[in-house]
């Protein structure tokens, strides 16, 4: 089972831009690229750290997936939109969560979901 990474960050991956990234996490390009100094949007790296902030009506929750949950039925409950062109939800749950198989998940695995907050007034 891979190490569950912190909900406070993502690592990037061949194929990431801040445009998914952001669009997954509920964060704009300039939003994280200044937050976690990036001089030029266009150019990050595999392996490099996007940190996240807190932001008023988004927030990314820990997950655990239980005996007989999909990646399908998760994001399907949790409303997710796919972010990279393309993908269905489920599939970008999986990439955004380093799962290599979306069809190999394990009771007591963590993953992480961006969750949109209402705003109360």
């Amino acid at each position: 089972m891979p190490i569950p990474q912190p909900c406070s960050s993502y690592t990037v991956q061949s194929g990431d831009n801040l445009t998914n990234i952001g669009k997954w996490f509920g964060y704009t390009v300039q939003e994280l690229a200044k937050h976690n100094q990036i001089p030029n949007p266009n150019l990050i790296q595999i392996g490099q750290k996007i940190n996240f902030f807190g932001k008023k009506g988004q927030e990314i929750k820990h997950y655990e997936i239980k005996s007989g949950d999909t990646l399908s039925e998760i994001a399907e409950k949790n409303h997710l939109k796919a972010a990279r062109p393309g993908k269905k939800s489920w599939e970008d749950l999986a990439h955004f969560n380093h799962i290599p198989n979306p069809n190999v998940i394990q009771a007591g695995q963590r993953i992480c979901i961006p969750v949109k907050v209402p705003a109360f007034a």
